[in-house]
C-alpha cells in the first residue's frame, strides 16, 4: 500500500494480492482518519458482496472469484468506540460485460486499486439501531 497526503484526504494505491478492505481499515488507523468518505477504481478478485434482507435482518452473501474490473466502489468511514469502520459498495463487471454489485465485505485487488479517501474533520459515530440491528449512522 502507498498513500499520498492532498488537500482534503487521501490518495490510497493498493498493489495486487493486497486485501482492499483490511488495507483500508489499516490506513485509517495508521492515518487517523475517523471520518470520511471513500471512492474507488482498479482491479479484483476473491469478492465477497452481501445484499441486506431486511425481514431476515442480516445480509445475504455471495462469492465472485474470477478477475472484475472495480468499476465503482464508494462509502463512508466512521468509528464505533474509536475503531475505524468502513460502510462500502462496490460495482464490479467481468469480461462479458456484466455488472455485480452489493455492500463489499471483502475483496482482494487483483491488478490496482486506485482508492481515493477524503478526511472530514469533524467525527462521524455509527451505533446499533434496534430496527435493523445495523450499525448506522450516529447524527
Amino acid at each position: 500500500m502507498q498513500t499520498k497526503k492532498i488537500t482534503d484526504g487521501f490518495v490510497v494505491k493498493l498493489d495486487k494480492e493486497e486485501q482492499l478492505v483490511d488495507s483500508l481499515i489499516k490506513f485509517a488507523r495508521q492515518e487517523k482518519v475517523d471520518s470520511g468518505s471513500v471512492a474507488g477504481i482498479g482491479a479484483v478478485t476473491n469478492v465477497t458482496l452481501g445484499y441486506f434482507d431486511r425481514e431476515q435482518k442480516k445480509y445475504l452473501q455471495r462469492k465472485f472469484d474470477d478477475v472484475y474490473e472495480l468499476v465503482s466502489l464508494s462509502g463512508s468511514i466512521a468509528t464505533i468506540k474509536g475503531e475505524p469502520i468502513l460502510h462500502l459498495h462496490i460495482i464490479i463487471s467481468d469480461r462479458n460485460y456484466k455488472v455485480y454489485a452489493g455492500h463489499l465485505f471483502s475483496a482482494e485487488v487483483a491488478v490496482t486499486g486506485e482508492i481515493f479517501v477524503r478526511a472530514y474533520p469533524e467525527p462521524l459515530l455509527r451505533k446499533k439501531d434496534p430496527q435493523f440491528g445495523l450499525n448506522l449512522l450516529d447524527l
